[in-house]
């Protein structure tokens, strides 16, 4: 029998995780960032266009800001725009719903075969391999979901039904109303990232261990326990990183319009759909660090917690394998 091609696992340190993670991100950008791009760039590349032309008024490809208001300092909305804003929110809903957990099947597979074989994937397997686990993955991302907004739910009920009588016998619905929703933000949201940090790693779970549904979700909950503070610290950091570099460079993106609309270029359609390209594959840049990230903290926690580098080196030494 031939010795196994793995490559050791070892337990990381804070900094450790955050430069294996851009390190792998690196050596594997074609496949990580093309294989993002094709399942939800494309969608987001349509949100950019549309955000964009919800810019404008009814003449396409103008600036809101640059434009004289009207005397009474308001635009009105119309059809048009309604129509921009119902399909900027179908473009959103339908990625995140469909397409972004495909994305994470395809990344955290990337990243799983760089970690434990140092080997390269292209982009196709990667996508072949999102698309055989794709179900699971779609109907676990649904099932998680569903319970998310269940909670959410239960909690709105239970704080807007007391507001609410309070609101009858005073006979004014406006502090009360206001009051309900500080408190469901106030309650909801420490919750809501509570949930999301312990149920991050449920993609690479699925990938690694053929896992899923309430199975999946269970594995990625026992797998942070007693680490919430240690991954949200290093959710934290990610994002500060990353919404500070999309955000800034996509602020000097925008910039790029100002001198075409003042101008009135004859081609600026042609430099907001180059726009508009580039602002998806920022979007797309942050959601594939983000997937890397998810499969490092993977293996980094089932070293912490069971002992992964060493039941792995004992099964690559000549004994074990013979």
């Amino acid at each position: 029998m031939r010795e196994l091609e793995t490559t050791p696992l070892r337990r990381w340190g804070f900094l450790e995780v955050v430069d294996g993670t851009f390190h792998i991100f690196r050596s594997r950008f074609v496949p990580v960032f093309f294989s993002t791009f094709l399942l939800v760039g494309l969608f987001q590349f349509v949100y950019e266009i549309l955000n964009l032309q919800l810019s404008e008024t009814l003449e396409p490809f103008t600036d809101p800001f640059l434009d004289p208001l009207p005397e009474d300092g308001m635009k009105p909305l119309g059809w048009l725009e309604g129509l921009i804003a119902l399909l900027m929110v179908i473009s959103f809903i339908f990625s995140y719903i469909f397409l972004h957990p495909l994305m994470r099947v395809a990344v955290s597979w990337i990243t799983i075969r760089d970690l434990t074989e140092k080997r390269a994937v292209t982009t196709g397997e990667a996508l072949k391999h999102a698309w055989k686990q794709g179900l699971p993955a779609l109907l676990t991302h649904w099932l998680a979901g569903g319970m998310i907004l269940g909670g959410l739910a239960v909690i709105t009920a239970f704080i807007f039904i007391p507001f609410a009588l309070l609101g009858m016998a005073l006979g004014d619905w406006v502090i009360p109303l206001l009051l309900s929703v500080v408190f469901v933000a106030f309650l909801s949201t420490p919750l809501l990232i509570w949930v999301t940090v312990r149920l991050s790693l449920v993609f690479p779970v699925i990938v690694e261990e053929q896992t899923r549904y309430f199975a999946a979700l269970k594995r990625s909950w026992r797998l942070t326990r007693r680490s919430f503070w240690r991954l949200l610290t290093i959710f934290l950091l990610f994002g500060v990183i990353l919404v500070g570099f999309t955000g800034i460079t996509g602020a000097l993106l925008h910039l790029i319009l100002v001198p075409g609309v003042v101008m009135g270029w004859s081609f600026l359609w042609a430099v907001e759909m180059g726009v508009a390209l580039l602002l998806a594959g920022l979007t797309c840049l942050m959601e594939a660090v983000f997937g890397v990230l998810a499969t490092v903290l993977y293996f980094d926690q089932r070293i912490r917690r069971e002992g992964l580098d060493l039941e792995q080196s004992l099964r690559s030494t000549p004994e074990a394998v013979s």
